[in-house]
């Protein structure tokens, strides 16, 4: 025996209006603009209230920095604009959300969300030998509240020496000599480097000597050889440079 079911019309037409009633629901949802933040005494909490770089090359870029931007409200917030205060003349550079442009504009944070906000640092030759500071500010405004973080560099002019083949000289502690690559000292060639000078190598940058080399280091003013990561906590990490060869 076979037996056949028909729905009910009366739940098909309930099942359709439910349907419908849905439907309506999520479009009108949807639809809704974003309520956002409108407090003029809100503030944005930061990750640190100051980006400090080590000491930088003049001329060279720095690794980045991360800074972290955070909406502590239960309501989304929109930062009207931010922007450096140095602005085009700034020897820092911003990335925010993946825009470059200085100042961005209308950038939104969900409810205790955060951002990431990208930092790097590059100062140009001061032409002594002497350290340079550099100071900047970002600036965070949020429905008129104006909010900033600082930003601190100190720029140091080198010596800069790539792929090169050296003849006799003398390397003073006037200031740095920064190495890439393979510097050579060239056959019959001597390199003489003079009490308290700092040289350092970039990742895989070694110093080749095929005549010979003299380093006048003392006691109290040695020569010091390092990799060009100046940030504190790569004093003791090995492998940052490739080598000191003598042939």
């Amino acid at each position: 025996m076979v037996f056949q079911f028909y729905p009910n019309e009366f739940c098909m037409h309930l099942l359709k209006y439910i349907i419908l009633v849905f439907c309506s629901a999520i479009l009108l949802f949807s639809c809704q603009s974003e309520k956002f933040n409108d407090n003029p005494y809100v503030k944005l909490k930061f990750s640190q209230d100051t980006v400090s770089f080590d000491t930088i090359f003049t001329t060279i870029g720095t690794p980045t920095k991360l800074l972290k931007i955070y909406n502590p409200t239960s309501q989304s917030v929109k930062i009207s604009k931010v922007f450096l205060a140095g602005g085009g003349q700034s020897a820092f550079k911003l990335n925010i959300d993946g825009s470059e442009i200085n100042p961005v504009e209308n950038i939104e944070i969900y409810p205790h969300d955060s951002l990431f906000l990208f930092v790097i640092a590059k100062v140009e030759q001061n032409f002594t030998n002497a350290p340079l500071f550099v100071h900047d500010s970002i600036v965070f405004i949020t429905n008129g509240n104006m909010q900033h973080v600082e930003l601190c560099a100190w720029g140091q002019d080198i010596h800069l020496l790539n792929n090169s083949t050296l003849k006799s000289q003398t390397w003073t502690n006037d200031k740095p000599y920064l190495i890439y690559g393979h510097v050579v000292v060239d056959s019959s060639q001597t390199l003489n480097i003079e009490e308290g000078t700092l040289v350092y190598l970039h990742k895989n940058a070694s110093l080749i000597v095929k005549g010979t080399l003299n380093v006048h280091g003392s006691r109290a003013h040695p020569v010091i050889f390092r990799g060009d990561r100046t940030e504190h906590w790569y004093d003791s990490i090995p492998g940052q440079w490739g080598t000191i060869s003598i042939e």
